[in-house]
């Protein structure tokens, strides 16, 4: 795991890392689309889902100013609908779930973990944009996974491997301060999602938009790992009526 301690190496302004993913094939997506995407003056790094724009994963790298990790998910302060609202009003915290990062050796961690069944692909592809890396998409029987990884600066080595799947590149780059970053996926057996904490889950967003988008919505289930990750299990859902939301 990346040492806890303030990076000495300078930070000057630079490009930002961005990579857009999701699973599907020939121009269609069957998943969500995934954003990461880094700040550009600050060792930074953000994950998103675009149909869930105001929900995101943030990693604060320490700096000299702030020599500790932050991690957190949860609503974009500008986020709308009744349950962003009510939890303002309560003077409850935005940031919904932590973690502590996986370590993996060599000043290495595993962030995040995307898990894309087999079963909860879109029936119908939509139609992604030129600058979205889609893989193929898992079998009925499968689990796509998509992991986030960050290195130390000047990290020679390859990017990550799974030491029980093949595990493939979809993009590799850099934080301000030099520290690295791995998009990887891998394949494995059909994973059971665990349960919610919350057997009560709460929407973001109104009804009106989610009556609207009946035939396209997406879930998002978080959950910490035990080994320190978190990950984000992501579902179809079926609106049947205006009160019965299937997730599958």
């Amino acid at each position: 795991m990346p040492t806890s301690q303030a990076s000495s190496i300078a930070i000057a302004p630079k490009a930002r890392f961005v990579t857009r993913f999701a699973a599907g094939s020939d121009g269609g997506a069957v998943s969500s689309v995934w954003r990461v995407w880094s700040a550009k003056n600050k060792p930074d790094l953000y994950l998103a889902v675009r149909e869930m724009g105001e929900i995101k994963a943030t990693l604060h790298c320490p700096t000299s100013k702030r020599p500790t990790w932050g991690r957190h998910y949860g609503f974009d302060f500008n986020a709308r609908g009744d349950v962003a609202n009510a939890i303002r009003a309560a003077g409850e915290s935005r940031h919904q779930a932590t973690w502590t990062g996986a370590p993996i050796g060599f000043g290495r961690s595993i962030e995040w973990r995307i898990f894309v069944r087999g079963p909860s692909l879109r029936p119908t592809p939509e139609r992604a944009p030129d600058d979205i890396i889609l893989v193929a998409p898992p079998k009925p029987n499968e689990t796509l996974i998509f992991i986030v990884s960050i290195g130390l600066p000047g990290d020679p080595a390859g990017f990550p491997q799974a030491s029980d799947a093949i595990t493939r590149l979809v993009r590799e780059g850099k934080l301000c301060d030099g520290t690295r970053v791995w998009v990887t996926y891998c394949y494995t057996g059909l994973v059971t999602p665990p349960l919610p904490a919350n057997h009560h889950p709460r929407q973001f967003g109104s009804k009106e938009a989610i009556l609207s988008a009946r035939k396209t919505l997406r879930a998002l289930s978080p959950h910490s790992i035990q080994d320190g990750s978190l990950g984000l299990f992501e579902f179809r859902a079926e609106l049947r009526d205006e009160s019965t939301l299937t997730i599958i």
